[in-house]
């Protein structure tokens, strides 16, 4: 299971296909922003990671049991996930997405950690990352949709 995990969590699928995947989806669904939403952050995501490896240079594990690159804060495979299933359970607004979601993150983070890929901190750096890059790119949202909710368009808004 964690090598599966490793391989589904690859910024190539966390950070590009599955974000393309569900955008799709939205947008068959006529829900523009929130796939505009998913596409953000299936760009941000990797990019903040980067960043802050970059930044950070934490090492990793000593010996660990697959292949890594990088350094170890935070970790991609979590930080990617949490922002996609936190997106989708903002999007979905039902609350069974909630404890879905728990699992497959905490079984990511632990795999992650079995694998010797990461500590268990850079997992929960990941986790907290994710969560506020998801958080701020739902919030451009809420706001982007404003003016939308009474059924006016963005001509006829009136501007203070």
């Amino acid at each position: 299971l964690s090598l599966w995990l490793n391989d589904a969590g690859a910024q190539q699928y966390l950070g590009f296909i599955l974000p393309a995947a569900v955008a799709v989806v939205l947008l068959a669904a006529r829900r523009p922003l929130p796939a505009g939403a998913v596409l953000t952050g299936g760009l941000l995501g990797p990019l903040a990671v980067n960043l802050l490896k970059a930044l950070l240079q934490r090492p990793r594990p000593v010996d660990p049991d697959i292949v890594v690159s990088l350094t170890a804060y935070p970790s991609g495979h979590v930080s990617n996930l949490v922002v996609l299933l936190v997106l989708v359970g903002l999007i979905l607004h039902r609350a069974w997405w909630w404890p879905i979601g728990a699992l497959l993150i905490t079984a990511m983070a632990l795999s992650r950690t079995y694998l010797d890929a990461h500590w268990i901190s850079d997992t929960f750096g990941g986790v907290l990352l994710g969560t506020g890059i998801a958080l701020i790119i739902w919030a451009a949202v809420l706001r982007l949709e404003r003016p939308f909710r009474n059924g006016s368009s963005p001509s006829a808004t009136k501007r203070r």
